[in-house]
């Protein structure tokens, strides 16, 4: 039986973000939602985040956060790292009402490109957008099994909900 997983809210105050590495990166847009949902299939098979998902609902929750389900989508703020076509890095941010901040929705890398600082590039442009955007803090999700991604946030100053 598996046992439920733990997710944990996290969130920070915004401030500027030194960019140290610079990768060719640009906005994200509705007709990326194919690129992405492929993505985010590679990007989660094989983690504790991944469900069993097949491309079809991968594309379809791409689909869903573009059409506000996580709330109202946020292009301005919203970027990707794409190389001969195919997307390997990518950073989606929804204005999430409840908490009444932009919500990191999702954060994703290809297999192939993790550890080469193209996630931490695209969350900190993405941050310094919302900060240029008018938002003071941002918020996020992540599931608590999930080191490497909890550990990232960490260091750009995400912290625990009390």
């Amino acid at each position: 039986m598996d046992k439920e997983k733990q997710r944990i809210l996290m969130r920070v105050a915004l401030t500027p973000q030194n960019v140290e590495k610079s990768w060719g990166y640009r906005t994200v847009s509705q007709n990326d939602r194919e690129a992405l949902g492929f993505l985010m299939l590679e990007a989660y098979r094989g983690t504790v985040d991944y469900e069993g998902e097949t491309l079809t609902e991968a594309c379809e929750e791409i689909q869903n956060t573009f059409e506000g389900k996580n709330g109202v989508f946020l292009p301005s703020c919203s970027f990707l790292i794409e190389r001969n076509d195919h997307i390997l890095s990518a950073c989606l941010i929804t204005f999430y009402e409840k908490m009444n901040m932009p919500l990191i929705a999702y954060m994703m890398t290809h297999p192939g490109y993790q550890n080469l600082g193209m996630g931490t590039f695209l969350l900190k442009t993405s941050m310094n957008a919302l900060l240029d955007s008018g938002y003071g803090n941002a918020c996020l999700v992540v599931t608590k099994e999930n080191a490497p991604a909890y550990n990232l946030y960490e260091k750009l100053g995400f912290s625990t909900e009390d």
